[in-house]
C-alpha cells in the first residue's frame, strides 16, 4: 500500500492485528515505518459505520471496569514490577505490595480476585498473610498463587497447610504461571496476554 507523506508516497507493509487484540472498528491494521514507529492504519468508511454504533461503548467501558484484580507482593521491586506487567498483559487490573502487611492495607481498600504473594518478605512473610487472609470473611475465599525459590517440601507443606492454592518454586515459566492464574481466577473479557 501506498501512504502519501508531505513530500513523497511511501510504500508500507500492511499488518494484521494481533489476534489476542480485540479487533477495533476501523482500524484495518499497523504498519510498521522507515523510522521504526508503528501506525495504526485506518479504514474510514468502516470507521464511519462503527460510529453510529458508539451507543455500544458504556457497555465495553463497564466490562473493563469488571477485569479481576490481581494482588502481586513481593519485597524485591523488579520482580513486583515484572509481575504486574504480566498480570495487566492478561487482562487483570493489578494492586501491589512490598509485603504482607502493604498486602492487607490493599485488601482493605479493595478485594482482589486473586493474591500472587512471595514467602519470604519483611514484617509479614507470605505463609502469615494467607494465614491472614484466610481469617477475614471477605477473603477466606481468594484464590492464593505462592511463587518461591525455596523448593523443600516442608516450605510447600506449610504454605499448602496455611491454604495456598497454587505454589510454584523458581525458575518457573510464564505459561505455568500463567494456567494457574487462568484457572484461579480467570479473565472474562476479550484481553489478553501482551508481547512481552
Amino acid at each position: 500500500m501506498s501512504v502519501p507523506g508531505p513530500e513523497q508516497t511511501r510504500s508500507v507493509v500492511v499488518r494484521s492485528l494481533p489476534s489476542w487484540m480485540a479487533p477495533i472498528p476501523g482500524i484495518a491494521g499497523a504498519a510498521v515505518l522507515g523510522d521504526g514507529a508503528v501506525a495504526p492504519v485506518v479504514d474510514l468508511p468502516q470507521l464511519l459505520v462503527a460510529r453510529e454504533g458508539a451507543r455500544a461503548a458504556p457497555a465495553l467501558a463497564a466490562g473493563r471496569v469488571a477485569a479481576p484484580v490481581c494482588l502481586v507482593v513481593d519485597d524485591s521491586v523488579s520482580v513486583r514490577r515484572t509481575m504486574e506487567i504480566f498480570a495487566r498483559d492478561l487482562g487483570y487490573e493489578v494492586d501491589s505490595a512490598s509485603d504482607g502487611v502493604d498486602a492487607l492495607e490493599c485488601v482493605r481498600r479493595r478485594v482482589p480476585a486473586l493474591v500472587l504473594a512471595d514467602l519470604e518478605m519483611p514484617r509479614m512473610n507470605g505463609v502469615e498473610l494467607v494465614r491472614a487472609l484466610r481469617e477475614r470473611p471477605d477473603t477466606r475465599e481468594v484464590p492464593v498463587v505462592m511463587i518461591t525459590s525455596r523448593s523443600s517440601a516442608k516450605h510447600r507443606q506449610l504454605a499448602l497447610d496455611a491454604g495456598v492454592d497454587a505454589f510454584l518454586t523458581k525458575p518457573y515459566t510464564e505459561d505455568e504461571l500463567a494456567s494457574q492464574m487462568s484457572r484461579l481466577a480467570p479473565v472474562r473479557l476479550s484481553g489478553a496476554r501482551g508481547m512481552r
